[in-house]
């Protein structure tokens, strides 16, 4: 007697072409997505439409857009194992979000704190599509019947202020190491991250939070415990442990940055992704879409 295997879990995600993915973004999410691949069925997206809820330039838009599928491959996202799609050619999304929108009320979005702190920046021509954008997460995420949205939880913070989180629209670049910096970059952006006067490698939010942000980077990039590092540097100085994360992590990136910049010559094998995927994540959401148009009433034939 045969068994059937069990069936796998729905995971979801996405990400904004924004162009620039810091470690933060890595060590934080993207690392974890490749580990999920193995246990669940993964659907991760590229999600322009949210993207346009802020003013873009078309052609940067598209640039970044491929950009974007070209990294998370090389990355490590399976495209034999995950999803991998453009939310815009996924027309589901929009349709599920206009419907979810006629059953939403405006004071439950005027409430959501992203908004209030993204509307600051618009002034006073605020884009409807900023105010109504929890309306099309929510459609993300029920077009898939998603099981688990993963959340980052490894805080990476800035090199600069390290009690802000880092940040790819930081105003200072030495703040944040983008997954695409060339090696001296990094090298050099971690001898000039912030620390303290006391010398000793240590982890203590509070107290030091430069060298315990650091500490959690290294442990991030080498797997090894925070106890093992403090012992690794003990009476070392900090130039010595600047310089040891600053090239692991520069060693971590190589190999991805090599293999991102030979996908974004192949750009017939990522619009194939793009076309494939599309088709197989627009497969799945169709399924809910169609219960959605029949509970409201809209003819389908």
């Amino acid at each position: 007697m045969t068994t059937e295997a069990p069936v796998k879990k729905i995971v979801y995600s996405g990400i904004q072409p924004s162009g620039t993915f810091t470690i933060g973004n890595y060590f934080g999410a993207m690392k974890n997505w490749v580990k999920m691949q193995e246990d669940y069925r993964s659907l991760f997206c590229v999600v322009d439409l949210h993207a346009i809820t802020m003013p873009q330039n078309p052609a940067d838009l598209r640039r970044r857009t491929y950009e974007s599928i070209a990294l998370l491959l090389a990355l490590g996202i399976d495209p034999e194992k995950s999803i991998l799609y453009v939310q815009s050619m996924v027309p589901e999304h929009s349709e599920l979000a206009w419907i979810l929108n006629c059953s939403t009320y405006m004071g439950e979005l005027s409430r959501m704190t992203q908004f209030k702190d993204k509307s600051q920046k618009q002034g006073e021509n605020i884009r409807v599509g900023l105010f109504d954008y929890p309306v099309l997460m929510a459609a993300d995420i029920l077009l898939y019947q998603t099981d688990l949205v993963p959340v980052g939880k490894a805080r990476i913070m800035s090199l600069q202020e390290p009690g802000r989180k880092m940040s790819k629209s930081d105003e200072n670049t030495n703040a944040f190491i983008s997954l695409l910096d060339d090696s001296k970059t990094i090298v050099k952006k971690f001898k000039r991250a912030v620390t303290d006067s006391d010398m000793a490698v240590y982890h203590n939010r509070e107290e030091k939070p430069g060298v315990s942000n650091l500490m959690e980077i290294y442990s991030c990039a080498t797997g090894k415990s925070l106890e093992a590092i403090t012992r690794e540097f003990d009476g070392k100085g900090y130039g010595d442990f600047k310089l040891a994360v600053g090239e692991t992590v520069a060693d971590t990136l190589l190999p991805v940055q090599n293999e991102y910049h030979r996908l974004l010559g192949e750009k017939a094998y990522l619009e194939q992704i793009m076309h494939v995927h599309a088709e197989k994540a627009s497969q799945i959401a169709w399924k809910t879409l169609s219960k959605v148009r029949k509970k409201v009433g809209f003819v389908t034939v």
